[in-house]
């Protein structure tokens, strides 16, 4: 299962798309930079992204956040040790990818028009 895999490639993409509007919104490199460590993948997804998307797009692609949310909690979980990788469902992992999948196509494609 790729599950780690998407999970890194994710929040690398949600953060490259968050960065990237707050710096188009005005806001300084050097306050990026600063902020950068508490731009965690949970604020990131659940907050910025949200907020950096018209309300359209954000409805549409609700349930791949959610998704990656769960995808999220499952990275944290094996990498923390409260699960095993085998203990992760074949659904959930599944669900979780192509949310992450879905959503990543999203952004990069609202990172190429900008």
């Amino acid at each position: 299962m790729p599950l780690i895999e998407a999970a890194i490639i994710t929040e690398r993409t949600i953060r490259e798309f968050v960065v990237s509007t707050l710096h188009n919104q005005g806001m300084s490199r050097k306050r990026i930079k600063e902020l950068k460590n508490d731009l965690t993948f949970s604020l990131n997804s659940n907050v910025f992204i949200p907020l950096c998307l018209s309300k359209n797009e954000a409805l549409r692609l609700e349930k791949h956040i959610d998704g990656v949310n769960k995808l999220r909690k499952i990275r944290n979980d094996v990498a923390h040790g409260n699960i095993g990788y085998n203990e992760v469902s074949f659904d959930d992992a599944k669900e979780a990818v192509e949310s992450s999948m879905a959503l990543v196509k999203a952004i990069e494609a609202k990172l190429h028009e900008s």
